[in-house]
């Protein structure tokens, strides 16, 4: 028999954009804890200060969380600097939110600098 694995990862954003209408990760927390998954939650960090009670619920939940940049803005169009404040501001709300650390965990916004030396630079020194 086959051990198949698969990774359940999520993107928490602000409902502003109309792909994340407000009330969906309440419906994905519903859906994983109905099935017993776990997932990784990539968290913007103004989502998790927007929306404190949700974010709360996935850390209690157990499934882990990863930092998704604070203002959803593509990496590479930042500076190094904006891109540290950034992700620093992030992590910041992120733990004081839900308690929990998001490193090593980043996903680029838009998947932009996923692959940018620049960007991963930034990244390593930051800890992720």
């Amino acid at each position: 028999m086959n051990d198949f694995r698969v990774a359940l990862t999520f993107d928490a954003e602000h409902p502003s954009r109309r792909q994340c209408p407000p009330g969906i990760a309440e419906q994905i927390l519903l859906a994983l804890h109905a099935h017993e998954a776990k997932a990784t939650f990539f968290v913007q960090g103004r989502w998790a200060t927007a929306y404190p009670d949700v974010a709360r619920a996935i850390a209690r939940a157990g499934h882990v969380i990863g930092n998704h940049s604070h203002s959803h803005a593509p990496m590479p169009d930042l500076s190094d600097r904006g891109m540290s404040v950034d992700i620093e501001e992030a992590e910041s709300s992120i733990r004081r939110v839900t308690g929990a650390d998001p490193r090593p965990w980043f996903r680029c916004p838009f998947g932009a600098g996923a692959d940018d030396p620049r960007v991963l630079a930034v990244l390593a020194a930051s800890g992720y």
